[in-house]
This record gives C-alpha cells, sequence and structure tokens, in this order.
C-alpha cells in the first residue's frame, strides 16, 4: 500500500517511434515526490542489444544549463534503426533512487528507404560492392612495413643511438652529441642506418599483422569494415603452403619448381635461408631519390668540403660559402663519409641495376656510357600502361551508369609481375637494399642544421622530411630543376609501395578479377598520386585524356627530365 503511494518516476518521449535523424524530447517526472528527499539528479543511458555508438552518451542534448536535467534531446541521426532502451535514474539529496526505462523504436527515413531498395535492384548500377580477398591481409602487412621506413622514425633511432643519454632537445640535433676525432663518428651513423633498415624496416615478422592496425584507416581502402583480428585471418589464410616456415605463396611456388619444398637441412647447406621472408626494399625508390637531386646535393657537398670546385671550368663557386666548423661533430660525419668513398655503391653501378631491373636510363657525366648485358626494355610500357589502364578504371567508377571490368586490369598487373620477376637476379636484394642506407644517410647529413644554415633553405615552404628543403636550395644553387624534390619522393615512395604490391603477389596463378579491383581500390591513393607526380616531375600525363585510351607514354624519365631542364635553362 505503501509502495503504490510513494514517489515514482514516469518517463515519455516524443515520438515515440521517430525516423532516423528525428530529435526525441524525452521529459522524466517524479509523481508524488518526498517533501524532505530534495533535488533530483538525473542520470540518462541509452542500450540496445545490438550495440550502440560510443559517443551514445553525447546524443543527450541539455535543455537547459544545469548538469543532470529533468529533461533531455535524442539525437537519432548517428543510430541505425533498431529498438533502443532509453534508461533515467533519478537521485535525491536524501531517499531511495528512483528508476524508469522506455523503449523508442528507430525507423528508417522513407527516403532513406526507398534508396537502399533501389540500390538493392539495380543491376550494377549505383552499387559498389566488393568481396574480400586473401591478398588482402598481405597489402595491409606491406603498407604497414613500408611506413615504418618513414624518416623520422629512421631520424629518432639513429639520433638516439649516436647520442645516448647526451640527446635532450630535438632543436639541437646533433649539437648535443660528442665524439672522437677519426672516422668512428661515420662508422656509428653506417651501424645505426643498417640496423634501423634491418630491424626495423624489414617488416618483422611478416605472417603477423601489427598492433597499429587502424580499422578506421584501413577499411576505406578495403571496401568493407575489418578488424586487426579480420585480416590476421586473411594473411594467415594468404600464407598458407607447405613450405615451412610460411612464405608468400609467390616465393612457394618458386621453392616448387627448384624443388625445395620438402628440403630437409642435412640436405641442403644452409637450406632454411631459401625460405626466409624478403626484406621489402623496390630500387626504384632509390632511382628517384637521385632524379632528385639526393645524391648530387650530397656528393657537392663533399667535393667542396674537400676544397674542390663542383664546377672546375666556372669561375663562380656556387658553393664558396661552404665553411663548416669542426666544434661541431657533422664535419667529422662528413669526414667519414668522404673516407667511406670507396666502399660506397658508384652512380655508373646504380644505373647498371637500374637497367637490368626496370630497363630506366639514367643521365649524366657521373654515369658515362655505360653497356649493360641485359635491359627490361618492356618493363616501362607495361607499368605506364598499367597506370593509364588504372585511370580509365577510376574515371569509369565515378560514373554510376558504368560498372568497369577489371580483368583487363588483371591481364596487365600480371605482365608487370612478370617483368618484375625476370630483373630479380643477381644483384637484385643487396644492391636496393645498400642503395637504400646510403641514401637514407645522405639525408640525415643533409637534414643537419649546419646544412640548413649553409644552403639557405625556405624555412616557410611546409616539407614533409628535414633534408628536403637543403635538396630544394641546392637544385636553385646549381640551376638543376626547378621541380621541388617533394615530388621525386612522392615518386620513390608510391613508386616502391605499387611495385612491392606486385612484385610479391601471386598474380601468376591469379584468375579471379576480384582480386584486381581490390587492388585497384586498395592501392588507389598511391596510383593516382603516382600518376599526378609524374606530371608534375616529367610533365608527361600518363592517365588517358578525355576518357580515351590513348598510347602509352614509354619515353625514359631520365630523357625528360633532362629536356625540361634545358628548357628552363636561360
Amino acid at each position: 500500500m505503501n509502495e503504490n503511494t510513494g514517489p515514482k518516476l514516469q518517463l515519455e518521449a516524443k515520438p515515440n517511434l521517430p525516423f532516423q535523424g528525428d530529435t526525441v524530447a524525452l521529459t522524466a517526472s517524479v509523481t508524488k515526490p518526498d517533501r524532505n528527499s530534495g533535488e533530483y539528479k538525473y542520470t540518462w543511458k541509452l542500450e540496445s542489444d545490438t550495440g550502440v555508438p560510443d559517443q551514445a552518451a553525447s546524443l543527450f542534448k541539455l535543455e537547459g544549463k544545469e548538469k543532470n536535467y529533468y529533461k533531455q534531446f535524442l539525437d537519432t541521426t548517428e543510430l541505425l534503426p533498431d529498438t533502443y532502451t532509453v534508461k533515467v535514474d533519478a537521485t535525491p539529496k536524501t531517499g531511495k533512487k528512483l528508476q524508469a526505462t522506455l523503449a523508442i523504436t528507430v525507423q528508417q527515413a522513407p527516403l532513406a528507404a526507398m534508396a537502399h531498395q533501389f540500390r538493392q535492384d539495380s543491376i550494377g548500377i549505383a552499387t559498389r560492392q566488393t568481396s574480400p580477398t586473401d591478398d588482402q591481409g598481405l597489402w595491409v602487412k606491406l603498407r604497414q612495413c613500408l611506413e615504418g621506413r618513414r624518416f623520422e622514425m629512421y631520424d629518432s633511432l639513429v639520433t638516439e643511438i649516436m647520442c645516448g643519454n647526451s640527446y635532450e632537445p630535438p632543436g639541437e640535433r646533433l649539437d648535443s652529441c660528442n665524439y672522437r676525432h677519426g672516422v668512428q663518428g661515420y662508422q656509428l651513423l653506417k651501424a645505426a642506418t643498417e640496423t634501423f633498415l634491418l630491424c626495423h624496416a624489414c617488416c618483422g615478422n611478416f605472417d603477423t599483422i601489427g598492433d597499429n592496425f587502424s580499422s578506421r584507416e584501413e577499411s576505406p581502402r578495403l571496401g568493407h569494415s575489418a578488424t586487426q583480428e579480420d585480416m590476421q585471418n586473411y594473411l594467415n589464410q594468404y600464407l598458407s603452403s607447405s613450405a615451412s616456415p610460411q612464405t608468400l605463396p609467390y616465393l612457394g611456388q618458386i621453392l616448387k619448381n627448384l624443388d625445395l619444398l620438402g628440403l630437409e637441412s642435412t640436405n641442403y647447406p644452409c637450406s632454411q635461408s631459401v625460405r626466409g621472408q624478403p626484406c621489402m626494399f623496390e630500387l626504384i625508390w632509390s632511382y628517384w631519390q637521385e632524379q632528385g637531386g639526393l645524391v648530387q646535393t650530397i656528393n657537392a657537398i663533399t667535393l667542396r668540403f674537400q676544397n674542390r670546385r663542383v664546377h672546375p671550368g666556372s669561375v663562380i663557386d656556387p658553393l664558396a660559402n661552404l665553411a663548416l666548423d669542426p666544434l661541431r661533430p657533422l664535419n667529422n660525419l662528413l669526414w667519414g663519409y668522404v673516407q667511406d668513398s670507396r666502399q660506397r655503391l658508384t652512380v655508373a653501378r646504380r644505373a647498371y641495376e637500374y637497367e637490368h631491373e626496370y630497363g630506366l636510363l639514367t643521365e649524366g657525366k657521373a654515369v658515362g656510357k655505360i653497356h649493360p648485358a641485359e635491359r627490361r626494355g618492356q618493363f616501362l610500357e607495361s607499368f605506364h600502361a598499367l597506370l593509364q589502364a588504372a585511370a580509365v578504371w577510376y574515371r569509369d567508377l565515378q560514373n554510376t551508369m558504368v560498372n568497369p571490368d577489371p580483368f583487363p586490369i588483371l591481364e596487365k598487373i600480371r605482365t608487370v609481375h612478370l617483368q618484375l620477376a625476370k630483373g630479380a637476379n643477381n644483384q637484385f636484394g643487396e644492391l636496393s637494399s645498400t642503395a637504400r642506407m646510403e641514401m637514407m644517410m645522405a639525408q640525415w647529413l643533409i637534414a643537419q642544421p649546419p646544412m640548413r644554415e649553409f644552403l639557405h633553405s625556405r624555412a616557410m615552404v611546409p616539407y614533409a622530411e628535414p633534408w628536403m628543403g637543403q635538396v630544394d636550395a641546392m637544385h636553385k644553387l646549381m640551376s638543376w630543376s626547378d621541380v621541388s624534390v617533394s615530388y621525386f619522393d612522392l615518386l620513390a615512395r608510391f613508386g616502391e609501395m605499387i611495385l612491392l604490391s606486385i612484385r610479391y603477389g601471386n598474380w601468376t596463378q591469379a584468375s579471379n578479377p576480384q582480386q584486381a579491383n581490390n587492388w585497384l581500390q586498395y592501392w588507389r591513393p598511391e596510383i593516382q598520386g603516382y600518376i599526378e607526380a609524374y606530371r608534375t616531375v616529367t610533365g608527361v600525363d600518363l592517365s588517358a585524356s578525355s576518357g580515351q585510351r590513348t598510347s602509352v607514354n614509354a619515353m625514359q624519365p631520365s630523357k625528360l627530365l633532362q629536356r625540361r631542364s634545358q628548357r628552363n635553362t636561360v
């Protein structure tokens, strides 16, 4: 009897059957309140059997300025059509807490329902559904690996190794490091760089998706919502083979052809070495960095460091103001760099390998006239044909009346894959990683403050990495190019991602066009970014114009750059 006559909490909602996007007015009222209980404080919650958004609490909007107000407005814009339970607690200063619940059914808006039905009924129109494939796990892992090579990560690790506990403010960089005289400082830099590439940039456990997986970042690329566990399952299925330990299907096919799948360690010296996962280095990264003037910049600086003119026949010396004081460690590092010159790759040796793997020529006096035994003449045409077809496919994808066929893309990917495979021998592995190590050391040296002081790089340009401004300044001093090195760096990074996804994919065995469809969607930022950067650097647009499939431009990039440089010379 007392319970029926005591205070009760009632909850009302208007409207009770809202459409998605409507605002629901919620009112909680206490009937027959106890005068001794004082003011009530209200706590609101939203629950559902299928779960609610993480920001559910923010969907409630206060009517007044006071917290714990008895009136709320529920925003249903972020809620999926479903039945939700609104719970409210009324807590007095003294006495018993009161509770009330109310079910609210959010309905799909009529127009949205019609649009959804239209998408379901349409055949190939306005519908862009993608089916997951196992090789998406490889692409996620590959991108995680390549993102681990960014300059800021390398810079942080190397500076910590070289400076140790003495390194504190990032603005001082090398100024807070102390070395002995001689080449010890440079040798430490060299060892630290090699350590970074071996331990932090060789993908580590290639069969494991890293904890830095971001569903928000990856889902748009994949075309479906995916968790780290989902991608791990895809990668496991992709790597499943009779090889032990697990290896890429492409490499598994090679091992099978060599009759090495079931090989015991007692039957062949170091047999396990042929089963290891490769370090994912693509020489095209070094090619575009070299075309961008990175190597030329450090070479010009070291020549002037030795009191040698860059242009012996010229009266004017663009680098006349180079005077690095011996009180800072950079002087010592450059000394070691010069002393180690005979151990580094020459321009000609890299040029031979560029031709061997990609058929790419390198122009310049430092290269001279070379006579390669083998040249990958069809690679450039095949690669540019793939990029052009991808550009057409992306353009057709924007047309809701067209459902582009990915099968021709699959054939073009297979062609590029075979071209890359033909050049994967002899110096293929070691030269790529060695060139990467040497060029990253050059980037690190050029990024140091004394270099910035000497070359007077432009502080207001938002360069992505701290070495770029100095290379651009050298471009201007030496009249090399009017194109920023930033675009060459984009070609290097995007080109490496695209080619690695083709080189180590199992494309010769692929027969499902959905794999090509997913490849186009996942690597779209890199493919379109490469096309645009290539146009900026060379003046050639690799995409077909006006939706027409034009002939493929397979002219050597070095020739295009040389022609552009001559045209811009006053």
